[in-house]
């Protein structure tokens, strides 16, 4: 029995040896298998807009991408660019640094095309934003007979602030609605004769000049080849129409109340400023605006009368966009899901209601444009009423803003001189041909 007893024993001590010998190769074999620690290297998506909009539009889009469960994959910068300077401010769209996403100005859809810069967007994401959209700033995000860009804001036009603290001007100067415009620009410039006030309207800067000069039905069209090249552009500006439009801004600018600038009413004897709603907006410092100030109302721009003719004077209706950028991702269908995914987002009806609190941007969805916060916003509805009558700034001649600048200089220039029709005519003819000459 005792020699059972030992032998068992010894046989015991061999198990265990060999277990402890197996579990020390297996130590060994789960160590060299571990996984690496350091985490996978994240893709960097370029995004790029105004400065002031970085932490706006950074917050919304990492968002959007913790929400998709994205935020692990890819990594998001910002570069700031000049939303109306962009198509000249970045010199290679494939460069590394280059925007995969970006903003801009709409009339700038037509050099970004050119570069390559603009994707299509995706059919259920367009499909969505002709419903949701108004019908200008749908319009506006189109080239060649495609949707090409998110339209995020219609704050891109221009319409009257005055002091309505002022004695007599509320009996000159009413809440305008679009369809209905009852002031009349003739007025507003004879109470400022009167009174010694300032009608600040800069008709020099094309921006202003283009509105005024197709208030009496003059424009132009572009026509595209497929591959969005243009093709042909016409323009009737040399015309009866163009010839009245003409005349109203020779009358316009030959007043000696009219200045050039876009000082807000109460600041330099400024009774009339015609601008946007970005004037309403804090200084680089964090100064409020004059513009603020409560004796500061809004409405629309006037009607004027020319010829026994009266037309409300046109502005330009434009938005910002959202651009995906193609060239970058280079083919990678998943990539380019991801940005426009992002723009999409960036252009919801909660990141616009949420922008509008932000820094009370024009929406341009037509949800959020009809709640009580937007439509109790004086600049806003103002805004409005004015761009409902307005040119969308969408597939514009490349000259539409040279040209029109030329004719305001020579404006300017003889406004307070003796011209006959042909020699304005002459004039519109230039312009006609400069802009038919556009690439």
């Amino acid at each position: 029995m005792k020699k059972n007893s030992i032998l068992c024993t010894l046989m015991c001590l061999v198990s265990l040896g060999s277990l402890a010998s197996c579990g020390s190769k297996n130590s060994e074999s789960t160590d060299s298998t571990k996984p690496d620690p350091t985490p996978a290297k994240k893709e960097k998506l370029v995004l790029s807009g105004a400065e002031d909009q970085k932490t706006f539009v950074m917050g919304k889009a990492n968002e959007y991408l913790k929400a998709e469960k994205l935020d692990s994959k890819y990594e998001l910068t910002y570069t700031a660019h000049g939303e109306d300077k962009i198509d000249s401010e970045v010199a290679d769209w494939t460069a590394e640094t280059a925007p995969d996403l970006y903003s801009f100005s709409c009339d700038k859809s037509t050099p970004l095309a050119a570069a390559g810069a603009l994707a299509t967007v995706p059919e259920e994401y367009a499909n969505k934003l002709k419903t949701t959209l108004s019908e200008t700033a749908y319009a506006s995000a189109t080239f060649n007979g495609e949707l090409v860009g998110y339209a995020y804001t219609a704050s891109n036009g221009y319409f009257t602030y005055y002091d309505s603290s002022l004695e007599g001007i509320n009996a000159i100067v009413h809440d305008n609605k679009a369809g209905s415009i009852v002031d009349n620009i003739e007025d507003w410039l004879k109470y400022c004769e009167d009174h010694g006030k300032k009608f600040a309207y800069n008709l020099k800067e094309a921006f202003y000049t283009v509105g005024a000069l197709t208030t009496f039905g003059a424009s132009w069209n572009v026509e595209y080849n497929r591959d969005g090249a243009v093709k042909k552009v016409t323009s009737d500006f040399a015309t009866e129409k163009g010839l009245k439009a003409a005349k109203m801004m020779l009358k316009i600018m030959s007043s000696d109340a009219v200045v050039y600038t876009q000082d807000a009413p109460g600041v330099n004897n400024v009774a009339f400023c015609v601008n946007g709603v970005w004037a309403l907006s804090n200084d680089s410092e964090g100064n409020k605006s004059a513009y603020t100030d409560p004796k500061v109302k809004t409405t629309t721009l006037p009607n004027a009368t020319i010829d026994n003719e009266t037309k409300h004077i046109r502005s330009f209706a434009g938005t910002k966009l959202y651009g995906v950028n193609p060239l970058k991702s280079n083919g990678k269908g998943e990539r380019l899901n991801v940005l426009h995914g992002i723009a999409n987002y960036l252009t919801s009806d909660d990141v616009q209601s949420a922008r509008f609190d932000e820094s009370q941007q024009a929406p341009s969805s037509k949800a959020v444009s009809a709640t009580d916060k937007v439509k109790s916003n004086a600049a806003i509805s103002a805004l409005a009423n004015q761009s409902a009558d307005g040119n969308a700034q969408a597939n514009l001649p490349g000259n539409i803003w040279t040209a029109p600048a030329t004719f305001a200089t020579w404006a300017f220039e003889n406004a307070k001189k003796k011209v006959s029709d042909d020699d304005i005519m002459t004039q519109l003819q230039q312009l006609d041909a400069s802009v038919q000459d556009s690439k």
